[in-house]
């Protein structure tokens, strides 16, 4: 490449919530960290101070140099700190689901407004929490989750579960819904399996927003699996048969 075109070292942060306090930075830290929609201005800013323009022709190297030299480094931070994976203690793991939180966030907050109470009134961010990890769907699991009750399920109960199935609580199919508890178990058990086999965190092997999706679709072909968002040929080729063969023993 050519000696006088020169190369910038910068931190791009990718999360646009993300903040970024320079309280404590130097100025030359600073100046080398930009959120992503800055990248633009960064480059054509570097290409302001070069003494000469660079040629469409140049311009395709570097950027074929690039993508050439882009290798993603592979750190193994389990051994090199000497760490081992524990499969957590519950059943499912309990992670929170992102767009269901929102609803339940926004449907608490819309309750709160039209009935002039403080949010944590209608519950709390650890009820919250407790409806997403649990999922009640009826009357029964409702009342059972600390801080729920009777007159909270009279209240809220049946919006709480529409919002969480996406449907009304007495259309629930109940034998459904436990077959396909128990392949998300099964198929979370797999990808746990397999990230300590390949030493890597169990969402590379999917998250669980793409487990719930094959779940749902239930995939028993290479083209039903491939057409599952968040799946494609590579993971087929590394896990598709394997998933297929637990999915067949569910449908």
């Amino acid at each position: 490449m050519h000696k006088d075109i020169p190369i910038v070292s910068l931190v791009v942060i990718a999360n646009p919530k993300s903040i970024i306090e320079f309280k404590y930075a130097k100025r030359e830290i600073r100046e080398k960290i930009i959120k992503f929609d800055q990248i633009k201005k960064a480059i054509q800013d570097t290409c302001m101070t070069l003494d000469k323009e660079i040629s469409s022709k140049e311009m395709v190297e570097l950027a074929e140099f690039i993508l050439e030299s882009d290798k993603p480094i592979k750190y193994d931070y389990i051994k090199r700190f000497n760490l081992k994976i524990v499969e957590p203690e519950n059943t499912l793991e309990k992670s929170l689901d992102d767009t269901l939180f929102e609803k339940l966030k926004e449907y608490r907050f819309d309750k709160a407004k039209e009935n002039n109470q403080p949010l944590w009134f209608i519950y709390t961010n650890d009820q919250l929490a407790d409806l997403i990890l649990n999922k009640p769907k009826n009357k029964e699991e409702f009342i059972s989750i600390p801080g729920f009750g009777e007159r909270k399920y009279e209240l809220y109960g049946e919006d709480i579960i529409k919002i969480i199935w996406d449907k009304e609580p007495e259309k629930v199919n109940h034998e459904a819904q436990v077959i396909n508890e128990k392949l998300y178990e099964e198929l979370r058990r797999y990808r746990f399996e397999m990230s300590k086999k390949e030493n890597i965190k169990p969402y590379f092997i999917y998250t669980n927003e793409e487990l719930e999706q094959l779940s749902i679709h239930k995939p028993t072909t290479k083209d039903e699996f491939v057409s599952v968002k968040g799946f494609g040929i590579k993971k087929y080729e590394k896990y598709g048969e394997d998933i297929i063969n637990i999915i067949k023993k569910y449908t």
